[in-house]
């Protein structure tokens, strides 16, 4: 063996082979059960601090494509040392335990990616389902509780109750942290074929819609209010059949997709009025409900001819006033009258 073998064996075949054989020794040992938990415990949260450490080092667009969140691992360190073990620890990470621990910026990018996918992770639903609940509060007036149930329920604050009772009013927004046109196309086209449920779907884009107005008129433009009705009867549709043959309620409660659906309605609505730069006669205002004109009465009455209290009182007051206003105008309760005549 020459010299410059040796040198080349002795200062990286050697380290190679003693890192190979301590490598195996170790998995033997770990597949044995011979760690204790302790141990394993202890080995995990150093192996991903020297994961986190290294990712440091590394190229931020070689971290982003191989490498994980640095807040996610993170997390995980933290649930770690904290005495949780590894199983614990997945059930912990849910879509919903990642998105927020993110800004609403770091939220938008995680969902583009996978909104972005041309053949669709299995769970991507499951993804915007925990958005959608992420930010409820968008698109559900929480209800004050009433007396009985405060003077039952001993554990909820005087505070609690009093901001409950005085929830501010859901209203249009134009928040550039939601600013995003990958979702919005991505979900629509997602939604009408069927990829993501309706449930899931008109949720998400409800949360795109009312937060921000460059959302509103993309989807102004691209989706059809008449598609959105049809979607939402063959849902309410599925719901019925459901609770005819038995089947347990759906994850999502049927009046929180009402409210979303109707609140993306009022937001696209209110994107399509053209507003004018110069006055003119009152004749010539624009019409406030463009969306009037754009489904069809009997699917429109169907579907929101008779809204429930319970439902009236989820939504915004800004959607109940646009479903009054078109009901009225497409002579909601002449049709029911006609389809109730024998």
């Amino acid at each position: 063996m020459s010299a410059g073998a040796k040198v080349f064996f002795k200062k990286v075949g050697l380290p190679a082979i003693g890192f190979g054989i301590g490598w195996a020794g170790f998995t033997v040992v770990e597949q044995s059960g011979l760690l204790s938990e302790p141990m394993q415990r202890w080995l995990n949260v150093h192996n991903l601090k020297l994961q986190l450490y290294t990712q440091c080092l590394l190229p931020t667009s070689v971290v982003e494509k191989y490498g994980y969140p640095e807040d996610r691992l993170r997390s995980i360190i933290e649930f770690l040392e904290k005495g949780y073990n590894e199983s614990e620890v997945a059930e912990r990470m849910t879509f919903d335990e990642v998105l927020r621990q993110c800004a609403v910026p770091e939220q938008l990018a995680y969902l583009e990616e996978h909104a972005s996918e041309e053949i669709p992770y299995f769970y991507i639903a499951d993804i915007f389902h925990s958005w959608a609940n992420l930010n409820v509060d968008s698109f559900v007036r929480q209800q004050p509780q009433s007396p009985a149930e405060t003077a039952t329920d001993a554990t909820t604050s005087t505070s609690a109750v009093a901001s409950a009772a005085t929830s501010p009013p859901l209203v249009l927004r134009n928040d550039d942290a939601f600013d995003s046109e990958v979702l919005c196309s991505s979900l629509w086209e997602k939604m009408i074929h069927n990829v993501i449920p309706f449930d899931v779907a008109i949720r998400a884009l409800c949360v795109l819609v009312v937060n921000n107005c460059a959302n509103a008129r993309r989807l102004a433009r691209m989706s059809s209010p008449e598609r959105v009705v049809e979607l939402y009867s063959e849902y309410t549709d599925k719901i019925q059949a459901d609770q005819r043959q038995g089947i347990g309620p759906d994850v999502v409660s049927p009046k929180e997709v009402t409210a979303a659906t109707l609140f993306f309605l009022r937001a696209v609505n209110d994107a399509s009025v053209h507003r004018r730069w110069i006055p003119l006669l009152g004749a010539f205002r624009p019409d406030p409900y463009p969306l009037a004109r754009k489904v069809s009465p009997e699917l429109w009455c169907r579907a929101f001819g008779n809204l429930t209290p319970a439902v009236t009182g989820a939504t915004s007051e800004t959607a109940v006033v646009l479903a009054d206003v078109i009901n009225e105008r497409l002579r909601c309760v002449e049709l029911r009258k006609v389809e109730a005549a024998p």
